[in-house]
């Protein structure tokens, strides 16, 4: 019999073994990215805020080089226009300024699917009351 036909291990180390492999993340994933900041809840009129995407593939490895494309829209009164900034990491930086307040839905999707937790329920509150301070000589 020749070497493990009868179920005999023959085991021999390769030259220059043991090799280092490089596993490198697969394509984004929608269902697998995340969004994180307080910009994803609450935003104030007139106020530019902003959100970071966390781009990851279908195993959940995080992505380190940028290029895929976010789209983030709203529903509701709110209707911001949103900028997603690539910073070539695997990681997105979303900037918006809402004109008017009120409650909305904020989507972000890749490749028409919604990342984790899209849609979300954003509050967009009115401008920042001002010091309730009397003026000078008023009483």
């Amino acid at each position: 019999h020749g070497p493990g036909v009868s179920g005999e291990r023959c085991e021999f180390p390769l030259r220059g073994s043991p090799f280092t492999v490089d596993v490198l993340p697969a394509e984004a994933c929608a269902r697998r990215c995340e969004a994180f900041g307080e910009a994803l809840r609450s935003a104030a009129v007139r106020q530019s805020t902003s959100f970071v995407i966390l781009a990851r593939d279908a195993f959940g490895n995080r992505l380190t080089a940028g290029g895929d494309r976010f789209v983030v829209s709203f529903r509701g009164p709110c209707n911001p226009v949103a900028r997603v900034a690539d910073r070539g990491d695997g990681t997105y930086r979303v900037t918006y300024v809402a004109a008017v307040s009120g409650d909305c839905q904020m989507m972000v999707t890749l490749n028409r699917q919604h990342i984790v937790g899209s849609p979300f329920n954003l509050t967009v509150d009115g401008p920042r009351a001002r010091s309730a301070t009397p003026p000078r000589g008023a009483r």
